[in-house]
């Protein structure tokens, strides 16, 4: 008498490959999740260190000034002159433009230049934000740009005090297309410096 041949049978074989399924998907996932927390870590990181890098280069420009004019942007009003400075608060203003002088080493020799901070708008990319912060030096052609993440800087500063607030906003998109935000915010003193903070009408450059 023949033994019979044992084997999986069709219905064994769906189980299997369906539970098999089930196992490949939730690895999938799983890995899927860490990685996109991964690389919003990482690209949160990146915005921290590149607010850092704009308090640092501004806090630097300030203090190397001799001279600090801040120019925001405010429909046809003049925020703050010279001569009435403490007059008037300056809330939560866009900044436009920092103009300043500072001695600027040219060889053996030093020079005082005009130098700006300015916010320039660009185009729509998920990759960088709403303006580019450069830096220009008087008689230099090239502009070089100090951020491209930018959604917004705004400036505060109150009566009676040299202390101006910059609230720095930058956002970048990471690969799940999430729109990650982080805002700085820090301070620098102009007691100082012969400054003007003043509103422009009219649209960024």
């Amino acid at each position: 008498m023949n033994e019979r041949i044992k084997g999986f049978t069709l219905v064994e074989c769906c189980c299997c490959i369906a539970l098999f399924s089930i196992f490949i998907e939730c690895i999938w996932g799983f890995y899927t999740h860490i990685y996109l927390n991964y690389m919003q870590f990482t690209q949160q990181i990146h915005l921290m260190n590149e607010a850092n890098n704009i308090e640092t280069f501004i806090k630097q420009c300030l203090r190397e000034a001799k001279q600090v004019k801040i120019i925001v942007q405010e429909e046809g009003e003049e925020v703050l002159k010279k001569t009435d400075r403490d007059d008037r608060d300056v809330v939560d203003k866009m900044l436009k433009k920092i103009e300043f002088t500072k001695i600027i080493k040219t060889g053996e020799e030093s020079e005082e230049r005009e130098c700006a901070i300015q916010m320039v708008s660009i185009k729509s990319d998920k990759q960088k934000g709403k303006w580019k912060l450069v830096y220009t030096v008087e008689g230099e052609s090239t502009a070089n740009t100090i951020s491209d993440q930018i959604e917004g800087i705004k400036i505060t500063q109150y009566k009676n005090s040299s202390i101006v607030q910059f609230k720095c906003l930058l956002n970048k998109r990471e690969e799940s297309n999430k729109k990650l935000i982080y805002q700085k915010i820090f301070s620098e003193s102009l007691e100082y410096k012969k400054r003007e903070i003043k509103a422009l009408s009219g649209n960024f450059m």
